[in-house]
């Protein structure tokens, strides 16, 4: 019988039934507890737990605070030793030796344990800390989608605090609209393969507002290889959205005026012909340049051009209905596109829009027009050439 005992008397580990006695402890009047104990021995005495008339010997373990005890039965150990001193002397040598190696044996598989655990520890601090230096977010979650683990950064980016986001769920930060396109990823790509491509969707912040992110999702697998959950990288793509939307705009705006260019007017003009054709209306081509605006930028500066510039499409935009299409080609000139017109009396109004700077008058092409401003001192009324062409006939307006 081999145990191990802590310096208290309670077992470690015992050679038969360890698991039925673990925790269970010595009796007290063993030599090895009592003050002043020396580091190792021998006694007689029944077992602590069987009752069973055992010799001992035992040893303690320098700076582990553990003890060593090996019993053999007394009648088993007894009877050869009466029969040959020489059985005695070799048995004795056996336990001596088996104390021996078990001794050193304990030592070096606690130094191990040890190591071990101080290696686990530093993995741990190390994966913490990457854990939370991330810039980008992490969330991990159960099948079920109930979040199971997150950094700081996807705190700070849904701006919940650890305890709200403990009843939160993938699906209530989501908005509704993507459930099902996220559920179709997760079944076609996550689950058959491990992991999914980035994808695009939005989060809820804890105010209500919206925000897209950019999700990269793999899955978590236990020892026998079925899913237990997944966990993601989440990227706030705020910035990099409103960048695209000002690049998209750049490419099909004008920079002064903030007017549809060239680009943006050959798509629209070609919807606007296609929707006459269908429901057999007419449509206005108005093309608007303003005469001697290069005396303008010369004589007044090219700031003042600009302004100019700006007030026609500013007065262009308002003579016209939501539907209609103003744009600036380049220069002085204007396009404007009037859809589902029913006479030649509109189109004039809107190209009068422009040239009204008479001074203190006010300048109303339509009902909805806003009031123009005076005309600039030193400034004649401009004038324009205006050609109104619908899908099956065009005609001339005089300004």
């Amino acid at each position: 019988m081999v145990v191990v005992l802590r310096s208290d008397g309670r077992f470690l580990a015992r050679s038969r039934d360890w698991e039925r006695h673990m925790g269970e402890s010595v009796l007290p009047d063993r030599p090895f507890l009592q003050p002043g104990a020396a580091e190792s021995g021998t006694f007689r005495a029944p077992a602590s737990l069987d009752r069973t008339p055992r010799v001992f010997a035992w040893r303690r373990l320098p700076d582990t605070g553990l003890i060593v005890a090996i019993g053999l039965d007394e009648a088993a150990l007894l009877a050869p030793l009466r029969k040959s001193a020489a059985r005695q002397q070799w048995q004795n040598g056996t336990v001596a030796l088996i104390m021996l190696l078990l001794g050193g044996g304990t030592v070096l598989l606690l130094m191990r344990q040890a190591r071990n655990q101080r290696q686990l520890a530093l993995n741990e601090e190390r994966y913490r800390r990457l854990h939370e230096s991330m810039m980008d977010a992490y969330v991990q979650t159960d099948l079920a989608g109930r979040l199971v683990e997150w950094n700081r950064a996807y705190e700070s980016m849904l701006g919940y605090t650890t305890e709200q986001l403990r009843a939160q769920t993938s699906q209530s930060l989501t908005p509704s609209r993507w459930h099902d396109e996220e559920s179709r990823i997760v079944a076609e790509q996550v689950l058959p393969r491990g992991y999914s491509e980035v994808y695009e969707k939005e989060y809820l912040r804890s105010d209500g507002t919206l925000f897209p992110v950019e999700v990269r999702t793999f899955l978590m697998r236990d020892d026998t290889g079925g899913p237990i959950g997944m966990w993601a990288i989440v990227r706030d793509i705020t910035e990099r959205k409103l960048v695209e939307a000002r690049i998209q705009h750049l490419a099909h705006h004008d920079a002064l005026t903030g007017l549809p260019n060239r680009a943006a007017l050959n798509l629209q003009l070609n919807q606007a012909i296609a929707s006459a054709h269908r429901s057999d209306d007419h449509i206005a081509v108005l093309i608007i340049d303003l005469d001697r605006f290069k005396s303008i930028n010369d004589n007044l500066g090219h700031l003042v051009g600009d302004r100019m510039l700006i007030e026609v499409a500013q007065r262009l935009r308002a003579s016209v209905r939501e539907s209609d299409i103003v744009t600036r080609l380049g220069g002085d000139e204007f396009i404007v596109v009037l859809t589902d017109i029913a006479d030649t009396a509109t189109v004039q109004a809107v190209g009068k829009a422009p040239s009204n700077y008479h001074e203190n008058t006010t300048a109303r092409p339509l009902p909805e027009c806003a009031s123009a401003p005076p005309r600039p001192a030193g400034l004649r009324p401009m004038f324009h050439t205006i050609t109104s062409c619908a899908p099956r006939r065009c005609w001339r307006v005089p300004a």
